[in-house]
Parts: structure tokens; C-alpha cells; sequence
């Protein structure tokens, strides 16, 4: 038996402790091919198909401008995929700012009926659809509970406001609102509340399935949600349960229909 000299053996031992290192590191690594939501921690319920592109693709809090305005093509192209509309809808909007989304899908798609959510714009929204019929805006936000919050106006956007300082805006519980509207079928949800997504969208997928067809920005720069990334990828796992995603620019834009549905969503170009 050849004897080691105290060099070798130390020289054999790191080998061994590097190699131990890599494979530790390898198996830690998720293997998002197989499980897109891999990355977040083992309290996120996972799905067994690899249907979330955007947990993949976005798993950093960061906006491609550029893919959604030109590999995407831009807003026009996110309201080519509402061809399923036509006079008879209904649509949900949850953050409708001054209207320009609903206006421009019911110039391509019929004068659908419309629900609007939108308490800091409500004026301006209102100012829109004047005179303008099977348009409904409301000047409260929707959300898991009932309460009052403030938000500081940002440019086109806004933010809550940590110290009880600018505008005051009602929020109401989401699944009352349903329960007082009594709609039991809507064909579009659109999402864009700068923040309150994660909320509403928990309660959606704790809700039967009523909305049948699901269009979200989320918003990455919403650092006073709790947990976010992890929400995040629950909510993307949950939807890809449920739902087929059509279409998805990371933290930007994505769309959702249910598989029955599905089909419809096509584009209008």
C-alpha cells in the first residue's frame, strides 16, 4: 500500500470537499425545465405542468420595455386577443385609469357591458363614457377586506402612502362587490390597480370559476406588497391549474382563459 504524504492528503481532501460542493450547489438548483415555479421556497404549492413562462422568465423583478412594445407589439396587439367579445360581454375592469383600455376594445369589439373600478381616476373615467351606455364606474377599489387607504399620485400612476397622506380611497371587500352585482359569468377580468393584483387574484382562485378569460400587469416596482415574488409564484402556479395562458410579457402584461374557452382567444389582427 503506497503510504500518503500530509501535502497529498490535503490535496485529495479539498478535491473532495469542492466536488461535495458542486453537487450540493447542482442539486439545490431547480430545474425549472420541469418546474417553472422551482425557484421559490417549498411553502409554494407547485403544479406538475411547466405552464408558467413568466415565473421562469421574470423570476427578477425587472420590465422589458422593449419586448412588449416591439417583439410583442405593444398595446395593439394585447387587444387583438379579445376576438371572443362582442355586444353581449361583459367586462370587469379593476384599475380602469381614464378609460383607454375599454375604449379601445369596444371599438374592435361591440359595446360590451362594462364594469369600472377606479378611484383615483373615477372623474376622469367618468368624463370618458358620458352619455355612453352599459358603462358602470365605481369610485372605490376592490381588494381582500374593506378599508380606507391613501396613495400618492406618481405621474400616471400611483402608490399608498405610509403616512395617512394623500388621497383617500375606499376599498371594498372583492367578493362582496360580486355578491351585490350578482354576476355569475364574466367573460373578461382585467387587472391593473398598480398593486392590489396579488390580492384580488388570491381571491379569484379561491373563487368558482366565473371569470373566463384573465388579462393582468403585474407591477414590479410594488415593494409595499408582502412577499411578493413568492405570491407571486403561487398565484402563477394556481393559475396555470385552471387556467391556459395565452399570452405573457414578464411583469408587463399576461392573459389567461379557461380551457373550455381557451380557443376563442385569438388574435384579430
Amino acid at each position: 500500500m503506497v503510504s500518503q504524504t500530509p501535502s497529498r492528503r490535503i490535496y485529495l481532501v479539498g478535491w473532495t470537499l469542492l466536488l461535495f460542493l458542486l453537487v450540493s450547489s447542482q442539486q439545490r438548483r431547480p430545474d425549472l425545465a420541469r418546474n417553472p415555479c422551482g425557484f421559490c421556497s417549498g411553502r409554494v404549492e407547485r403544479s406538475s405542468t411547466p405552464t408558467c413562462p413568466s415565473v421562469r422568465r421574470g423570476r427578477a423583478f425587472s420590465q422589458n420595455q422593449t419586448e412588449f412594445y416591439v417583439d410583442f407589439g405593444g398595446n395593439d396587439k394585447r387587444y387583438s386577443y379579445h376576438s371572443y367579445l362582442n355586444a353581449t360581454s361583459t367586462v370587469m375592469e379593476i384599475g380602469g385609469y381614464t378609460g383607454v383600455d375599454i375604449t379601445a376594445l369596444r371599438e374592435r369589439y361591440g359595446m360590451f357591458r362594462v364594469f369600472i373600478f377606479e378611484p383615483i381616476f373615477y372623474r376622469e373615467a367618468t368624463k370618458t363614457f358620458e352619455g355612453v351606455e352599459n358603462v358602470e364606474i365605481f369610485a372605490f377599489g376592490v381588494g381582500a377586506s374593506t378599508r380606507k387607504s391613501y396613495f400618492n399620485l406618481d405621474g400616471v400612476g400611483s402608490k399608498p402612502s405610509s403616512n395617512d397622506e394623500g388621497v383617500e380611497v375606499e376599498i371594498r371587500n372583492f367578493n362582496d362587490v360580486l355578491d351585490s352585482l350578482k354576476l355569475t359569468r364574466i367573460d373578461l377580468l382585467q387587472i391593473n390597480c398598480e398593486g392590489c393584483e396579488w390580492e384580488v387574484l388570491e381571491m379569484v382562485l379561491r373563487m368558482p370559476a366565473v371569470f373566463e378569460h384573465i388579462q393582468v400587469q403585474f407591477h414590479p416596482g410594488a415593494t409595499w406588497v408582502s412577499n411578493r415574488l413568492e405570491r407571486y409564484a403561487a398565484i402563477q402556479d394556481a393559475l396555470a391549474k385552471r387556467y391556459l395562458l395565452v399570452y405573457d410579457v414578464p411583469w408587463i402584461w399576461q392573459m389567461w382563459s379557461l380551457p373550455s374557452v381557451q380557443k376563442h382567444a385569438s388574435v384579430k389582427l
